[in-house]
């Protein structure tokens, strides 16, 4: 939900906003995902009861991340609870995605903007992220192969490579 928020902000206040980076979100979400969450959002979260359960769960729904950078982020995406963990991320705002929709923003973002998006996402599908950049005012469209909607998850490296030269001096590395 970052993309959205950072769209959102980009739009209504685009001189507040220098440069912009999407990762692998489209700025009005399908009703496929929306059904999706409204359901992870109504059954809400399963209190997994210790550390090593919360690293095999994270493991489990990750299996094309390294181990050692899932064991790296859980810390930062789990809190403690009565007898375990539970992710942080709320199921309830999940559950509202469908009031999520940005698109009327994109046409007011004024700025250097870089959509990235994983080859094998099922979060953002091609052709809306070509659409999108062709909306978006200056704006790079790049996809990392081998990864899907955890990009920077995924390929740290090809995403560091396309995402630091554009903060840096605005052009992805070719």
């Amino acid at each position: 939900m970052g993309g959205l928020v950072a769209l959102m902000l980009a739009g209504m206040r685009p001189r507040n906003v220098r440069k912009l980076v999407v990762v692998d979100i489209e700025a009005k979400p399908p009703d496929s995902q929306i059904d999706h969450l409204r359901v992870m959002g109504q059954r809400g979260h399963r209190v997994l009861p210790d550390f090593e359960s919360t690293t095999q769960a994270a493991l489990q729904a990750l299996p094309e991340v390294d181990e050692e950078i899932v064991s790296w982020i859980l810390p930062y995406a789990f809190k403690r609870v009565g007898g375990g963990h539970i992710p942080k991320w709320d199921p309830a705002t999940l559950a509202q995605l469908e009031h999520w929709n940005v698109e009327p923003w994109l046409a007011r973002v004024r700025c250097p903007s870089l959509l990235v998006r994983g080859d094998g996402s099922h979060v953002m599908r091609a052709q809306v992220a070509e659409s999108m950049a062709g909306v978006l005012d200056d704006c790079l469209l790049e996809t990392i192969v081998g990864a899907q909607h955890q990009v920077m998850l995924q390929q740290p490296q090809m995403f560091a490579e396309v995402v630091l030269p554009f903060l840096l001096d605005g052009s992805p590395k070719e």
